[in-house]
């Protein structure tokens, strides 16, 4: 069994949730759902005496410059 927990994933459900917290919308910033699907398939052809138990996978967002 493993538990995936993505992040925000750059979909609508998401630029309609940045809109009713009334923030703007940038996919860029946030995981595509091709990274998650990705990840699972990952964890799916692990040979099978291996297991990965938990993923967390979380967007590479650069951090502003100072």
């Amino acid at each position: 069994m493993t538990t995936v927990y993505p992040s925000r994933t750059a979909t609508a459900m998401q630029e309609k949730v940045h809109e009713q917290e009334g923030q703007t919308y940038d996919a860029s910033r946030w995981i595509t759902p091709e990274t998650v699907v990705s990840t699972v398939l990952h964890v799916l052809d692990l040979p099978a005496d291996a297991t990965i138990p938990d993923v967390t996978v979380r967007p590479v967002v650069p951090r502003p410059s100072r």
